[in-house]
Parts: C-alpha cells; sequence; structure tokens
C-alpha cells in the first residue's frame, strides 16, 4: 500500500505587521502548476500554500468551546468564511477556494484514513477520474468489490431522461463568490 509524504506543519512563529492585504502577500505561494496539489486532501491544500490552521479552546462558565483560526501567509488571522473570502478577493489568490477552508475544530485536515489490516486494497477505483483519488479497503478478506463501470458524469438508467438543458440545470457559475446573491 502506498504512503503519501504527510504534511508537517511549520513550528516557526509567524507574525503579523499591520498592512492591507493585496496580491503580494500571497506572491511567494503562486502554484508551480495548476494542478500542482491535485489528488491531495482538498481541505490539506491551503496549509500547503502556507496557511495555518490554529485549534484554540475556551472555557467559559465551565463549558469548553473549541475555534478554528487560520492564519494567512502574511500573518492576518482569519476567523470565519466571510473573512477567508475578503483576504482571497485581496491577494487574488485564484487558485484557492472557500471550500478548502474548514473552521469545524473537529475535522482533521491532515489525517489520512490508515487501515489496520488490509487484505485487499485498490488505491483509486475511479483510475484518475476524480481529482481526489476514491480507495478501496476490505480489512475482513480478500475478496475483491464487484466490477463496477465508475464515471464521474451521470449515467440513465432504462426509460430515465436526464434533463441536460443549460436553462434547466441548477447550480452556480459565479466567479466571484457569489457576492451578487
Amino acid at each position: 500500500m502506498p504512503v503519501e509524504v504527510p504534511y508537517k506543519a511549520p513550528s516557526d512563529k509567524l507574525f503579523y505587521v499591520v498592512h492591507a492585504c493585496k496580491p503580494s502577500c500571497l506572491a511567494r505561494q503562486q502554484p508551480v502548476s495548476r494542478g500542482q496539489y491535485r489528488g491531495r486532501n482538498p481541505l490539506l491544500v491551503p496549509l500547503l500554500y502556507d496557511f495555518r490552521r490554529m485549534t484554540a479552546r475556551r472555557k467559559i462558565n465551565r463549558k469548553m468551546s473549541f475555534h478554528v483560526v487560520y492564519k494567512g501567509p502574511c500573518g492576518l488571522s482569519l476567523r470565519n468564511m466571510e473573512e477567508v473570502e475578503q483576504y482571497l478577493a485581496a491577494t487574488i489568490g485564484d487558485f484557492l477556494y472557500l471550500e478548502m477552508f474548514c473552521f469545524d475544530p473537529y475535522v482533521l485536515v491532515d489525517r489520512k484514513f490508515q487501515p489496520q489490516k488490509p487484505f485487499y486494497y485498490i488505491r483509486d477505483i475511479t483510475r484518475g477520474r476524480e481529482d481526489v483519488p476514491l480507495s478501496c479497503v476490505n480489512e475482513i478478506d480478500t475478496t475483491p468489490p464487484p466490477q463496477v463501470a465508475y464515471s464521474k458524469e451521470r449515467i440513465p438508467g432504462e426509460g430515465v431522461f436526464i434533463n441536460a438543458n443549460v436553462d434547466y440545470l441548477v447550480g452556480c457559475d459565479c466567479t466571484d463568490g457569489c457576492k451578487d446573491r
């Protein structure tokens, strides 16, 4: 079973100097290629571009609560999605998306599932059709899964019509982070 090089969080301190964030805040982090981190956990991608993700806890009235704060490469603290959106807009971080940031403190973005004793293992059942590989593991016996034709696209069953008319399809085609809602 292949082992992916784990993410190692930087240990150096990141200090914030008051400034107005602009594209130069992300200039050193520009990707070498568009698919530089293809296949990696999307929630890990900001960390690979020198963002820091910190989980903090606080106790109020004997109740413990946890929260997440991201620090941009320039040291700016980002406490929620709105602040991430403003930061990405100000820095023109068009290689990062809101969906790559998670403020749920119980989500461990750098943890990868490692099966105990896999008897049967398929690294990617999609054979490269998805951006992130989907693995298949059998920890009980050596029985492979039944053969299926994997498709990223919708395949209608017999007698089923899928309306693919662009006027009918529901979805977002915004290029500004849905700011015009």
